[in-house]
């Protein structure tokens, strides 16, 4: 067989005006002579003479169709394609991604909840404190302040003890302001001292809400509020 047409056949042309034309000098003396039709491809097909072109167009596009089992496993890929999931290894780093960000980010939001706590309980240790300076202030021009705990707030609630109050005259609840006296009026008492109760905080001197309070109290100027306390006097003195 040639490279341009087959052998012993009539090369047909795909551009007849003739479609139901085949190889008629094949067909000699009525014989159903057998011929080939020469495709685009070099390949011939065998076709009996009197067939129509329609019928051998449709044998050359079947020619030309890929195989069964070659379409059949392009679907396959296809589908399973379309259908993966993650992979392992992809479900492992966003894993370890989300472990790192938790690492970080937990901790920090732990501290971040400590310090507010801590400053919250030094905002009260000071209103209190600007209070009986007042209160002391108010009784040396004869006015008494029956009770400095409502004038706080008796509602108020401690920011380091959930359900605590944040003002009282006894108690050891954590972050708790405590004073030695309620009432001031002209005739005393001499002194009141005012403390913050950190030894049942969570952590130590150091470290934790207890450790937080304690530096907290510290930079605001009153490092003796977490220990002894810190003491007004009559004449309005800050020990």
């Amino acid at each position: 067989m040639s490279d341009n047409k087959c052998v012993n056949s009539q090369i047909l042309s795909e551009k007849s005006s003739r479609p139901d034309f085949l190889c008629p000098e094949a067909c000699v003396g009525g014989r159903n002579a057998i011929s080939s039709y020469c495709l685009s491809t070099k390949n011939c097909l065998s076709c009996q003479c009197g067939t129509k072109f329609a019928d051998i167009q449709r044998i050359r596009t079947q020619a030309q169709r890929p195989p069964i089992a070659r379409s059949m496993r392009m679907k396959i890929e296809n589908a399973r394609r379309q259908e993966a999931g993650f992979t392992l290894i992809e479900l492992m780093i966003v894993i370890a991604i989300i472990g790192i960000l938790a690492a970080i980010a937990i901790p920090q939001y732990e501290k971040y909840i400590v310090t507010s706590k801590a400053s919250g309980v030094v905002s009260n240790f000071k209103n209190a404190l600007n209070q009986v300076t007042a209160s002391y202030a108010a009784a040396a021009a004869g006015q008494t302040t029956a009770s400095l705990i409502s004038t706080l707030g008796a509602n108020a609630t401690d920011p380091a003890s959930a359900g605590s109050p944040a003002f009282g005259t006894s108690g050891s609840a954590c972050g708790q302001v405590i004073l030695t006296a309620d009432t001031i009026s002209p005739g005393g008492p001499a002194s009141i001292t005012l403390t913050i109760p950190i030894t049942s905080c969570q952590g130590t001197a150091t470290t934790g809400l207890q450790g937080a309070i304690a530096a907290a109290a510290s930079a605001a100027g009153y490092a003796a509020a977490t220990a002894s306390g810190v003491t007004v006097t009559q004449n309005g003195a800050i020990q």
